[in-house]
């Protein structure tokens, strides 16, 4: 609420007008009669229709700030009391300025700004329809945030609800596809016993729909307005209403059944309601695709697979099932959309998938994977125990391969306080061979004393790399002693 406090503007316009009578020589115009709330004009008979000067309105310091309109401006003020329950439409978008409108109820002391009833020339093209009840009494307030004002065109008129605001009148969709034009949530309330929509909460402002299908299919159904929600339910009457889908906002997407006929509601926040256009439309197929494992599979680390349903309405997965082809499976759900799997032996797979979004559709598909799990591993580096400074001593790094004939490359490091610079690099055909060990020999001359850390690393030379680098490296140390004394 707002809170004001009784004016003394019009007693001071007054005093005002009484001063200026004593100097004949120079004019002042009057600010408009309803320029204060307590002298609001009041409206009787709709519709109503004024043009009136609003150049030298002025603002009560307790002036109500609502809306988009702060405190301040240029304003003038209505004022009306419903005789029944309806609608009322204001209408100010033609007036040379820019102009906002807001409607209040209660006292000079205690307004409460009506919902959905603020407007602006620009937000929503000078006019505003808005809910009132009989026996109310409505304060209705047009400014200019400027406070230049202008020539105010100003007129209020009673509208009729939307023609689909009652459950019981609500529009059939007769055929699929179809778009339904003109819906209007700014006429529309909720009836006694309308259910409240689970994803809108604060949705008091809504249209009806129904549709009856002959033959069961998915359906997609969204409203062309971002801010409302699209409620589908099954039942006959208000009271046994059961909620099928609720998006707020976005595609109610659910398979309708022959036969069964379902209610449509398109609600919102009356501060958003606005025309809204209902799209139905079949829900296109799921084109599901396998997500999900490394450019190369392996059996020597686990790989993460799920489905990507290649939904184009985005709706959630329910539930999906992968069949790796190696004879395990499993089952998706909401909550785990993919799984981890290792396969045991190399070979090709076809793997096999499905998945089921909330609304009913299903979609499946096909990927072949092949499983290639390359492994060398580096099972010792001989290095001599000792060495002369300046002697150049023989260091070879011992490989294994068993899985499949490779192109070897092993590279030899020295390594200094953790760091390591290359000082060699040898290239073998690797054939896969149990018990076979592979030398790669190299020539080092030994040129500081002290220990000396060698460090020799393989790599097969395939894309992807090794499947398992934990074993490609191996190190040895070489004491270095100084050159041996000449002898004479």
């Amino acid at each position: 609420m707002t809170t004001m406090r009784p004016s003394t503007r019009a007693t001071a316009c007054l005093a005002a007008l009484a001063a200026t009578a004593l100097l004949p020589s120079v004019a002042h115009a009057a600010p408009p009669s309803n320029d204060d709330f307590d002298t609001a004009t009041e409206i009787t008979a709709l519709p109503f229709t004024t043009v009136q000067d609003t150049t030298e309105a002025t603002a009560a310091a307790d002036e109500p700030a609502a809306c988009w309109r702060p405190s301040g401006g240029a304003s003038v003020w209505y004022r009306f009391t419903a005789t029944a329950h309806g609608f009322l439409r204001a209408t100010f978008g033609t007036s040379d300025h820019a102009s906002t409108f807001v409607a209040f109820t209660g006292e000079r002391d205690a307004l409460t700004a009506v919902p959905g009833s603020c407007g602006s020339r620009y937000d929503t093209a000078g006019r505003k329809t808005f809910a009132v009840a009989a026996g109310t009494t409505y304060h209705l307030l047009v400014s200019d945030n400027a406070a230049v004002g202008g020539t105010l065109h100003f007129g209020l008129e009673s509208v009729p609800p939307a023609p689909n605001d009652r459950f019981a009148d609500a529009t059939p969709i007769t055929a699929i596809p179809a778009v339904v034009t003109d819906g209007n949530l700014a006429r529309a309330g909720a009836e006694p016993g309308e259910p409240v929509p689970a994803c809108a909460q604060g949705a008091t402002s809504s249209i009806w729909y129904r549709y009856t299908p002959t033959t069961t299919a998915p359906v997609s159904l969204w409203a062309g307005a971002a801010s409302a929600a699209m409620v589908v339910y099954e039942g006959a009457r208000l009271d046994e209403l059961s909620e099928v889908r609720c998006t707020p906002p976005g595609p109610a997407v659910f398979t309708a059944t022959a036969g069964r006929t379902y209610h449509i509601q398109i609600a919102s926040d009356p501060d958003q309601a606005g025309v809204v256009d209902l799209h139905a439309a079949l829900a296109p197929a799921l084109r599901p695709t396998l997500i999900g494992g490394s450019e190369r599979l392996t059996v020597l680390r686990d790989e993460y697979f799920g489905v990507y349903p290649g939904d184009v309405l985005n709706q959630p997965v329910a539930a999906g099932r992968i069949d790796f082809g190696d004879g395990t499976a499993v089952d998706l759900t909401a909550q785990e959309p993919g799984a981890v799997h290792r396969y045991a032996v190399d070979g090709d797979y076809r793997v096999q998938f499905t998945v089921t979004t909330l609304d009913g559709r299903t979609g499946s598909g096909t990927k072949a994977v092949q499983v290639r799990s390359h492994d060398v591993t580096t099972t010792a580096l001989s290095a001599p125990a000792t060495a002369r400074l300046g002697q150049t001593r023989t260091i070879s790094a011992s490989v294994t391969n068993t899985r499949y004939d490779e192109t070897v490359v092993v590279t030899l490091y020295k390594v200094v306080d953790g760091n390591s610079t290359e000082i060699g690099r040898a290239t073998q055909w690797v054939p896969a061979r149990a018990g076979r060990v592979a030398q790669f020999p190299f020539a080092h001359t030994f040129t500081d004393t002290g220990p000396a850390t060698f460090r020799a690393v393989a790599e097969p030379q395939v894309q992807g790399g090794d499947d398992n680098p934990a074993d490609n490296a191996a190190e040895a140390t070489t004491t270095v002693r100084p050159r041996a004394a000449a002898t004479s």
